[in-house]
């Protein structure tokens, strides 16, 4: 008779960060603002933008998370995208795992739902910075905002909008 082991496809948010991040990660920084710089493609946004906030959304069902760039349509093709990307195959390593029947994806206005509880993940451009202003969400809070290519804004006024 011959059996066959039973194989669990469990996600590894530690394997997924890889080195270099992990003091910076959410749960063992408790700062309140936290600022990254460094080279194209050292994984700041795939790891810090998308794996953390992800990560938030699932831990705690309050959570709300709103993710900022210097103009609405430059997410399209950046954090929208490799946030959907993410969902569709979290662990590069691991094609079996998806978390895609979990979340609800409009391309249209930009935002993303985690299904279960009805949280978000909000796109906004400082381009506009008065639909910034007084973001509620139907569930929880919006308890996190990350800015991305903060250098992109032009001067300290930017931010004072």
């Amino acid at each position: 008779m011959m059996y066959q082991q039973a194989t669990t496809n469990k996600l590894s948010i530690y394997k997924c960060i890889g080195k270099g991040y992990t003091r910076g990660w959410w749960t063992n920084c408790h700062c309140r603002y936290r600022v990254f710089k460094g080279a194209r493609n050292t994984k700041k946004s795939y790891v810090i933008i998308d794996l953390e906030v992800l990560h938030k959304i699932l831990q705690d069902k309050r959570r709300n998370v709103l993710l900022i760039r210097n103009t609405l349509s430059s997410h399209r093709f950046s954090t929208f995208t490799t946030l959907q990307m993410l969902i569709n195959t979290p662990d590069i390593n691991n094609g079996n795992i998806s978390l895609s029947r979990y979340f609800k994806i409009n391309k249209n206005d930009m935002t993303i739902e985690y299904i279960p509880t009805g949280q978000l993940i909000l796109f906004k451009g400082f381009d506009d910075p008065q639909k910034i202003q007084s973001i509620r969400v139907p569930v929880g809070f919006l308890t996190d905002v990350y800015i991305e290519e903060a250098f992109e804004l032009d001067d300290y006024e930017e931010w004072r909008k």
